[in-house]
C-alpha cells in the first residue's frame, strides 16, 4: 500500500474490496484523507462506485480533504462506456481478430540483429537504469537514435522497457531519461510504476505506454483502470489462463500482449520480495537474485522430508506456447512476448524463427488464407485484423498448422530448458491451461540441461583402459 488512508463518514459507510485490489465505495455523503507515507512515485487511487475518487504522484500529493459526489461529478470522463458495460457484464459484439506482433528480447546489438533477421516485429531492450534486467548489456541512451534507425528500416519497432519502481529522489532523472527515449524515436515505453505513467503523460503526451507485467493485471478492471491513466496496452499476468486471458481481452479496451516464451517466476510477476528481503536485492529494481533456483528441504510436521533427487521446491520451468498459438489469437491477444534479456543471440534467432512461422501459419488457418499481407510480418504498422470467427475446423487446422518437428523440439530444448527428466523436458504450457502445479515444479534441476538423451544405469570400472586396450590390439593386428 503506497499511503495511509483514513476515513471519516457522515453517513452509512460501505467499504469493499474490488476485483482490482481497490476499494469501492459506495457514493454517500463521505470524505477521504490521504497521508502518503510511501518513497515510491507511485499514483494513489481510490475507486468509487462510478470510477476514481482521485489520483496523483505521492511527491506531490499533500493531505487534503475531498467530497466524493464532488470529485466522482468531475472524473466522470474516465467513467467511461465501456468502464460500465463492464460493470453491468454487457457485451453486444465480438472484438475482430488480430494479427499478432511477434516481439523479442534484446539485451544487446547482436540479440537486436538475431530478432530482425529471424521475423520479429518489434524489439524490446532497456537501458542501464530503470529497466527490471540490470546485469542484461543494455543500450546507452546515446545509442537510442542509432538503434531506433536500424531497426525503423527493417520494418521493426523498439520499446523501452522501463519496468521498475521508481524512488522521489530519481524523477527528475527519470524524466530526463524519458525525454531521450522520445527523442531517438522510441515506439512505446514498458511501464511498472504508475507515478512513472503519470510523469510520461506529461513530459511526453504522445509516447505509447505499455503496462507492464510486473504492474500485475489480472483482470478486465484492471486493464480499465490502467487504460484510464493512458496506458494503451497491458502485458497480462503470466499466472492467467487464456480462458481468462480472452476475458480481459473482451471486456476491456486495451490491446492484450502476453508472454508465449521463457522463464516463469514463481511469486506473481513483479511481486516476489524473497530477493530484497535475504540479500537486499530488489527484484522490482532489477536486481532478482532469483532465490527460487536455490536447492531447499522441506520439513513436514518438524521432521525433514527425504525427497531424494528433488531440491529445487520453487524453481518453474520455462513456458512455451507455441502449441497454443491458435487459442491465444482466438482469444485476442494482440502480441506474443517472448522472454530473455539476459538471453544470447541463438536463443533469440530460434525462438523469434519458431514463433514467427507458427503465428503466420495459425493466421492463415484461421482467416482461411487472407492474412492481409504478402510478407511474413504485418503489413502496416497498425495491426492486421480479420472479422472472420474461427470455427472449430479452422481452429483444428490452426492447431496442427503449428506442431513443432522433432527437430525444432530440439533445438528449443537445446538452446534453453531446464530440462528434468524422460518425461518433463523443461518447457510447459505454464498456466496458460489453468494451474497445474506438480507439472510446473519437477524439483530436479533449476537451469539449462539440453536434450534428454537417457538415464546412466550403471558406470563400468576401468571401462577407459580396456577400452584403449582394445585400441591398442587393433592397431597391433
Amino acid at each position: 500500500m503506497k499511503g495511509v488512508l483514513t476515513y471519516r463518514q457522515s453517513s452509512y459507510p460501505q467499504l469493499v474490496p474490488d476485483n482490482c485490489g481497490l476499494f469501492r465505495i459506495s457514493p454517500v455523503a463521505w470524505f477521504a484523507t490521504s497521508t502518503p507515507r510511501c518513497k515510491h512515485s507511485t499514483l494513489q487511487t481510490l475507486h468509487t462506485a462510478h470510477g476514481p475518487l482521485w489520483s496523483g504522484c505521492s511527491a506531490a500529493r499533500t493531505t487534503g480533504t475531498y467530497n466524493i459526489e464532488e470529485e466522482e461529478q468531475k472524473n466522470a470522463d474516465i467513467a467511461s462506456p465501456a468502464r460500465l458495460r463492464l460493470q453491468r457484464g454487457a457485451r453486444k459484439e465480438r472484438k475482430p481478430l488480430v494479427k499478432p506482433e511477434v516481439l523479442a528480447p534484446a539485451g544487446g546489438w547482436p540479440q537486436v540483429k538475431a530478432a530482425c533477421e529471424n521475423g520479429a516485429d518489434a524489439v524490446y531492450f532497456g537501458t542501464p537504469d530503470f529497466n527490471a534486467r540490470a546485469r542484461a548489456s543494455n543500450f546507452e541512451a546515446s545509442e537510442l537514435p542509432e538503434l531506433m534507425a536500424y531497426l525503423h528500416a527493417r520494418g521493426v519497432k523498439g520499446y523501452v522497457a522501463l519496468n521498475v519502481l521508481i524512488f522521489d529522489e530519481e524523477l527528475e532523472a527519470l524524466e530526463q531519461r524519458i525525454r531521450e527515449i522520445a527523442a531517438a524515436g522510441v515506439d512505446a515505453l514498458i511501464v511498472q510504476d504508475l507515478g512513472a505513467v503519470e510523469l510520461i503523460r506529461r513530459v511526453a503526451p504522445g509516447l505509447p505506454i505499455h503496462g507492464s507485467t510486473q504492474m500485475s493485471i489480472t483482470s478486465a478492471q484492471g486493464a480499465q483502470f490502467a487504460a484510464g491513466l493512458g496506458v494503451e496496452r497491458i502485458v497480462v499476468g503470466r499466472e492467467l489462463s487464456i480462458k481468462e486471458i480472452a476475458k480481459v481481452r473482451e471486456q476491456s479496451t486495451t490491446e492484450v500482449e502476453a508472454f508465449v516464451h521463457g522463464a516463469l517466476c514463481v511469486s506473481y510477476s513483479g511481486q516476489c520480495f524473497s530477493s530484497e528481503a535475504w540479500g537486499g536485492r530488489s527484484a522490482n529494481r532489477g536486481q532478482c537474485a532469483q532465490a527460487c533456483r536455490l536447492p531447499y528441504g522441506l520439513i513436514v510436521d518438524g521432521m525433514l522430508k527425504d525427497l531424494q533427487d528433488i531440491s529445487y521446491l520453487l524453481s518453474p520451468q520455462d513456458l512455451m506456447a507455441v502449441s497454443h498459438v491458435p487459442e491465444l489469437i482466438n482469444s485476442g491477444v494482440g502480441c506474443f512476448k517472448i522472454e530473455g534479456r539476459l538471453k544470447g543471440p541463438e536463443y533469440v534467432a530460434l525462438t523469434t524463427q519458431v514463433y514467427r512461422r507458427a503465428v503466420d501459419a495459425a493466421w492463415a488457418a484461421l482467416t482461411d488464407g487472407d492474412d492481409g499481407s504478402s510478407s511474413s510480418r504485418r503489413s502496416t504498422p497498425a495491426t492486421t485484423t480479420s472479422s472472420s470467427v474461427p470455427d472449430d475446423g479452422s481452429l483444428a487446422a490452426a492447431k496442427a498448422s503449428v506442431a513443432l518437428t522433432q527437430q525444432e523440439q530440439w533445438d528449443l530444448e537445446q538452446v534453453f530448458a531446464r530440462g528434468q527428466d524422460a518425461d518433463f523436458n523443461g518447457l510447459t504450457p505454464g498456466f496458460l491451461e489453468g494451474p497445474m502445479h506438480q507439472r510446473l515444479v519437477r524439483g530436479r534441476a533449476p537451469k539449462h540441461r539440453g536434450v534428454y538423451a537417457g538415464t546412466v544405469v550403471r558406470i563400468l570400472q576401468h571401462s577407459q583402459q580396456q577400452h584403449n586396450n582394445q585400441q591398442q590390439q587393433q592397431q597391433w593386428q
